[in-house]
């Protein structure tokens, strides 16, 4: 999540630098380009993409099944399928399940409500098997 936040500022800093430029530079009907290499991001990350149609349905209502403390309200359909990916990508990159857990209870608990292990165990089960079956 942080590299995307980090990707726009940095697009934005290049476009400005390249638009106040006194110096020559490409033709101006040349469009500049950059790749997911050129930020230093790895596009094997293992992030998947945002479920779609009946997977995002069956994601979503899986997880707030896990626990009523689940409300839209209380975690928009936004931040749950991020959470989700962010599982994916753990599972993806081979960390430890005992890590993953600890991490999606901290992600999880929310103004006075702490999600248990088992909770979080559970929401990784369900974008394992909703958002990333092949991983």
């Amino acid at each position: 999540m942080r590299i995307r936040t980090a990707v726009l500022p940095l697009i934005t800093v290049l476009a400005l630098t390249g638009c106040s430029s006194t110096s020559e530079g490409p033709a101006p009907d040349a469009t500049p380009t950059i790749g997911v290499s050129d930020l230093g991001i790895d596009p094997s990350a293992g992030i998947p993409p945002a479920p779609t149609g009946k997977d995002r349905a069956a994601y979503l209502a899986a997880a707030r099944a896990i626990d009523p403390a689940i409300t839209s309200e209380m975690w928009s359909d936004t931040s749950l399928i991020a959470a989700g990916r962010d599982a994916c990508q753990a599972i993806h990159q081979d960390v430890a399940a005992a890590r993953q857990a600890d991490q999606m209870a901290a992600r999880l608990s929310y103004d006075g409500w702490t999600a248990t292990t088992d909770e979080a165990q559970q929401l990784i089960a369900v974008a394992h098997t909703h958002i990333c079956p092949t991983y």
